[in-house]
């Protein structure tokens, strides 16, 4: 409600039940996200000074992005756009940190996804297409999001865990997706490049990642 009486959100959707938010201006969200309690000196998260190198413009979303990866408590966020507009680049990029795993929205199972969350205890979780995720996938997606808890029930028996992952994820568009789920990201939403923008970042990935001349 802060952030709205600020102008920083704006209402994309109000029933009697619920009240959902879109970002109203970005830059004020960046400002926002200053005050997001952080311990910059101290963090155990070690990023390489060329994180997202690769990506030309986006230095809001960078900087969002640098925010939360350094945060002390999860913050989600929600990248939206046209293909072509980096936003898996931007995954694949956390993806070098330590412990990130990535996931296929359209092709993540419900044992898979809360199996990999309690194997694994990812610090990062990764969702490319996150909008073709099944009800199941977007059930266990929200317990996580909403209080860092993942339950499994396999053959009888269930185990649950308390997980501190930050969320990371890509859409083109916000259809097939629950309010309820979208409520819980931030949302950043991208424009698609212009050519020569679009061949930057094909030759900053080629050159930086692939060893390609």
């Amino acid at each position: 409600k802060q952030a709205y009486l600020a102008g920083i959100l704006r209402i994309s959707y109000k029933s009697r039940k619920a009240t959902h938010y879109a970002v109203a201006d970005p830059e004020a969200t960046s400002e926002a996200l200053v005050h997001v309690e952080t311990n910059r000196g101290d963090s155990t998260v070690t990023l390489p000074p060329d994180l997202f190198a690769p990506i030309v413009g986006y230095r809001e979303a960078k900087e969002l992005f640098f925010r939360a990866l350094r945060a002390t408590k999860p913050v989600h966020l929600l990248m939206l756009g046209p293909p072509a507009s980096a936003k898996t680049v931007f995954l694949m990029e956390v993806h070098r940190l330590s412990g990130a795993q990535y996931h296929l929205g359209s092709s993540s199972t419900k044992s898979g996804l809360a199996t990999q969350l309690l194997e694994l205890r990812p610090p990062f979780l990764l969702i490319d297409e996150i909008d073709k995720m099944g009800a199941d996938d977007q059930n266990i997606l929200l317990s996580l999001c909403e209080t860092g808890i993942v339950k499994e029930t396999k053959y009888g028996r269930w185990r649950e865990a308390r997980l501190s992952t930050k969320v990371f994820a890509a859409a083109n568009r916000i259809t097939g997706l629950r309010p309820e789920v979208i409520s819980r990201f931030q949302p950043l939403v991208f424009a698609s490049y212009t050519k020569e923008q679009f061949i930057q970042v094909v030759e900053g990935v080629l050159t930086t990642h692939e060893g390609v001349p």
